[in-house]
């Protein structure tokens, strides 16, 4: 079998299952919670200096990058624009140490949790004036000793996967050893796998295609923004880092380009700041009450499933000069609380939106987002 973004995700699941951990990487290692990743076959060069063959004159320390794996770390445009090397910066990032356990000693054991854990190491972009820049990730006195840990359980030709998470600047980082692929698997000939799929799930164009290539051609559905809905949702559930100050600042809304090709009138939004709007709430629909909790289930990280509605329609957004994704304009709700608002009869939702303007038009206000009630209520 050849690694591709079609099975890197069920590699990694098979090399944890060697280690009891199925069950647990299968439901970890997805396409919902990864999009991208990059394999990285180290050479002698790039393993510590106590790792390396005995006839390796190489001091090296760091790991290097080159090609189109540097896009990996760092966004292409300021690689390929570089005239001078930059700083290092500290790139967060998870592992297992059930991982760096079986890495270190190679024997098997039976562990009853992969053990995830925080960690980081640095990277940059390194300059060179006869070469492309490069990139040079880990720097043994900078990185987190949870990092040098992994490094030092690496030798020739392991395996050091980066998968990058969704709607997160987190990576998460896991060593394969050689044995365990060589003669089983063919390495990917580009390291950098875009569009991660995992058993059972496929990307969303790729889905699309296929419902569209199956379908007549005189078919009509009217639940386009039902499906864009949905799909933010579970982006918002999936939602992971920190929000910037700079996120939470009312913001312009520039229209897309005339000449750009869209598939739908929806703005892009920022599945974090839902997650954020949900974490502010403290996991509360905002129709709850101490009286009357309105109940809902409990995600697999043991939090409250909620959605994020906004209060002024996204399809609004060409009659505001302002973002309409923005903090001010999104509610937390329970799932029954967001389908009453979508479909329920009109005096329910007449009632829902007269409490949620009371609470809301101040502050949308502040966000350059100002609404008379009757205003609102035409949107519905």
């Amino acid at each position: 079998m050849t690694i591709s973004q079609k099975t890197l995700l069920s590699f990694i699941q098979s090399y944890f299952a060697t280690l009891g951990l199925a069950d647990e990487a299968a439901a970890f290692f997805t396409a919902q919670r990864f999009d991208t990743g990059l394999v990285l076959c180290l050479p002698d060069v790039c393993l510590l200096p106590s790792n390396k063959p005995e006839a390796s004159r190489s001091k090296q320390t760091h790991i290097h990058v080159t090609g189109d794996n540097r896009y990996f770390f760092f966004p292409a445009p300021e690689i390929d624009a570089a005239t001078e090397s930059s700083s290092d910066r500290k790139q967060p990032a998870v592992l297992s140490k059930a991982n760096v356990q079986h890495m270190t000693d190679h024997t098997l054991h039976t562990f009853s949790s992969m053990e995830n854990c925080d960690t980081f190491f640095m990277k940059k972009i390194a300059y060179r004036m006869t070469q492309d820049a490069q990139v040079q990730i880990s720097k043994v006195r900078q990185d987190d000793r949870e990092f040098i840990r992994l490094r030092k359980a690496l030798y020739t030709h392991d395996l050091l996967i980066f998968l990058k998470y969704k709607n997160s600047d987190r990576l998460f980082a896991v060593g394969i050893p050689a044995e365990f692929y060589q003669g089983n698997y063919e390495l990917p000939q580009e390291g950098l796998l875009k569009h991660l799929e995992s058993p059972g799930s496929v990307t969303v164009k790729s889905a699309l295609k296929e419902v569209s290539d199956s379908v007549d051609a005189g078919v009509m559905i009217t639940g386009a923004e039902a499906i864009s809905d949905s799909i933010y949702q579970q982006l918002v559930n999936e939602a992971d880092g920190d929000i910037s100050p700079a996120e939470y600042a009312a913001e312009k809304y520039i229209p897309p380009a005339a000449e750009r090709s869209v598939s739908s009138d929806r703005p892009a939004t920022n599945p974090r700041l839902g997650k954020a709007a949900i974490k502010r709430s403290g996991y509360k629909c905002i129709f709850s009450t101490d009286a009357e909790p309105h109940k809902t289930f409990l995600k697999p990280d043991g939090t409250p499933y909620l959605e994020v509605h906004h209060l002024i329609p996204l399809k609004q957004q060409p009659a505001f000069e302002y973002k309409l994704d923005t903090m001010a304009n999104l509610i937390p709700l329970c799932p029954l609380c967001h389908r009453r608002l979508h479909h329920g009869c009109r005096a329910d939702v007449d009632e829902m939106l007269t409490q949620l303007y009371e609470e809301r038009h101040e502050i949308l206000k502040q966000y350059h987002l100002s609404i008379t009630l009757e205003q609102l209520k035409s949107f519905y």
